[in-house]
């Protein structure tokens, strides 16, 4: 399991971003308040649940 994904923010949704870490894409959903927080920043520690 990933407990969280450290990195840059290669693209930003309402329902999801991808993490660039290390030249590896993470594909991961957010909720709209997650992405409240982090619409304006380039880089980002995101902490992860696999569901």
């Amino acid at each position: 399991m990933i407990a969280y994904l450290d990195g840059k923010l290669a693209e930003k949704d309402p329902t999801y971003v991808l993490v660039d870490v290390g030249g590896i894409g993470y594909h991961v959903k957010i909720t709209l308040n997650t992405f409240s927080q982090i619409k304006n920043l380039n880089e980002c520690k995101i902490h992860t649940h696999l569901h």
